[in-house]
């Protein structure tokens, strides 16, 4: 049976698998801001976590922690570890820019 029937070509059709450059650049922009976003997604989750372990409960949603991380730096009265209120400043000075 000629061709491949997984992807419905023969072998005679003129298949680029990649497209052309434009495409591929455009599907490769894309796939790095996914990236990135997934990244950014983890980092939030773990800083989340983190901070639950001292009693700090952040609702789920990346704008929550964008909004509640300044308050939690500033609050000298919650019991947080001067190392994860270092963390958590990084983080709010790296993600804000």
């Amino acid at each position: 049976m000629p061709g491949d029937l997984r992807s419905g070509h023969t072998s005679g059709d003129a298949y680029d698998p990649l497209g052309n450059s434009s495409q591929q650049a455009s599907l490769s922009v894309h796939r790095a801001r996914q990236g990135f976003v997934k990244a950014r997604a983890a980092q939030a989750n773990q800083i989340r976590s983190l901070l639950a372990e001292f009693g700090i409960t952040i609702p789920q949603g990346i704008s929550h922690l964008y909004t509640r991380m300044p308050e939690v730096i500033e609050d000298g009265g919650n019991d947080l570890p001067s190392a994860l209120g270092s963390l958590s400043r990084a983080w709010v000075s790296i993600t804000f820019r």
